[in-house]
């Protein structure tokens, strides 16, 4: 004889009040869910914060490489 068991039921977080909106886009964000904060009082979802990253790197590659902790540089002129 096989015994099952018996899962509780899966949580719907939107049964829950949202705790904000997605700066960006507007969309609800619910507890235990992913938020980022790339400036403070800004929350983002995960798919506008993708958008951020693109954008930023996009527009300053030197500075996407700082807020990652790389080193730029400028190459010299190779002597002939």
């Amino acid at each position: 004889m096989t015994m099952y068991h018996l899962h509780p039921p899966l949580r719907d977080s939107q049964q829950q009040p949202h705790a904000c909106r997605c700066s960006a886009c507007g969309q609800e964000l619910f507890p235990g869910e992913d938020v980022y904060h790339p400036h403070p009082g800004q929350a983002l979802c995960p798919e506008c914060f993708q958008t951020y990253i693109k954008l930023l790197l996009w527009a300053s590659p030197q500075g996407m490489a700082r807020c990652l902790g790389m080193g730029t540089e400028t190459l010299e002129e190779v002597a002939k």
